[in-house]
């Protein structure tokens, strides 16, 4: 059975009602190598005998796959429908039996129902519970799909050569979250590499998914092509959201210069919107994009609250923090109002890294 035909029983074997026996679930922010890693290792699961069914499970309303649109470009270009695919909000936690967690170790406040499913988590981020009784693959690596690589093939070997399909996704994974293995973001790990000649090895040599900078430059500029959302949309396309002692912080991830977004007349309003809908306490922008002259990775970051004492509190810990050291230099906040805004030098901190310091900065917040 191969991925498509996989994907197509999906769409009518969960209708319904009925029970599924697992679910592989997606980070929040539903990237490529989350929804990759969920499609890949479900496959698996269920073509090595683990799971008569195993769901792969997109961890966004189905609505807002417009938003992603690499994701829904390469989707299409690997000739995978949609539809074939389950999203979050077409689930009910009451029929989900057991569930394998990718791309993340801990779940949303919104589906601890599954607390107690949990039974697998493969996931390349900072660990938030190392006493959790679930078997845990998790690993500080450039991308999950390289740990969904390596479970893949230790159990395997001929996984991969028998469906170079799931193996040409993944390696699209690894390189979109390496930056095309760009020195200056130091994201790749021996790890990685390793994982893509194990891949490689799997493929013709004239394979065009070995083009790397091809592929990557593909991906980048689906990625990068969002004029058609709106400024609200465009606040929310990478979003994941910190909820600490009863505090919200949104943070926000694209691949653009805060310019960008400070040229849309309605910023300011949509950023008002993001607060309000999400009841955010404060939001966070984070930006990485290529330096228009010098072509080099470059780091931008935005911090916006009306609290003035959590406002205080975050952007004073995020400046003087010393592990990581951001290295950032207050820059103009141009038409943004109620913000201050930055340029990160260290490139090496993305998300991964800032948002559980953010996390950690405020639980250390006093009003």
């Amino acid at each position: 059975m191969a991925l498509a035909e996989f994907l197509r029983k999906q769409e009518t074997a969960i209708a319904g009602d009925a029970v599924i026996p697992c679910i592989v679930l997606g980070n929040e922010s539903c990237d490529i190598d989350s929804a990759v890693c969920s499609i890949s290792l479900a496959f698996f699961l269920v073509h090595s005998g683990q799971y008569e069914l195993a769901v792969p499970v997109m961890n966004i309303p189905r609505a807002d796959l417009p938003l992603r649109n690499d994701l829904k470009c390469l989707l299409d270009d690997r000739g995978i429908d949609p539809k074939w695919l389950t999203f979050r909000d077409e689930l009910a936690h009451e029929v989900v039996e057991d569930v394998v967690l990718v791309d993340h170790n801990q779940l949303t406040e919104a589906d601890s129902p599954f607390k107690d499913k949990l039974r697998l988590i493969v996931d390349h981020h900072q660990d938030s519970d190392p006493t959790r009784k679930c078997a845990a693959v998790i690993e500080m690596v450039a991308s999950c799909a390289t740990l969904v690589i390596e479970f893949i093939h230790s159990k395997d070997k001929n996984f991969l050569s028998q469906f170079p399909e799931v193996g040409r996704l993944l390696l699209t994974a690894i390189v979109v979250d390496s930056v095309n293995f760009d020195p200056d973001v130091r994201k790749t790990t021996p790890k990685d590499l390793s994982m893509i000649e194990v891949v490689r090895s799997s493929l013709s040599e004239c394979e065009p998914f070995l083009q790397f900078t091809a592929l990557f430059e593909r991906i980048s500029f689906w990625k990068n092509d969002v004029d058609s959302l709106s400024t609200f949309d465009l606040l929310r396309k990478d979003l994941k959201i910190v909820r600490v002692n009863e505090l919200t912080i949104c943070i926000n991830a694209l691949t653009l210069p805060l310019k960008y977004l400070a040229d849309r007349r309605d910023i300011n309003d949509a950023i008002s919107e993001m607060c309000l809908r999400f009841s955010a306490d404060m939001f966070i922008q984070m930006t990485q994009f290529p330096h228009p002259e010098t072509k080099r990775m470059s780091r931008q970051l935005l911090l916006h609250s009306l609290r003035e004492d959590l406002f205080k509190h975050v952007t004073e810990a995020l400046v003087a923090n010393s592990d990581p050291d951001l290295q950032l230099t207050p820059i103009p906040p141009m038409t943004l109002k109620d913000c201050i805004c930055f340029n990160q030098a260290n490139i090496p901190a993305n998300r991964k890294i800032v948002l559980p310091l953010v996390r950690d900065i405020v639980s250390r917040f006093k009003p």
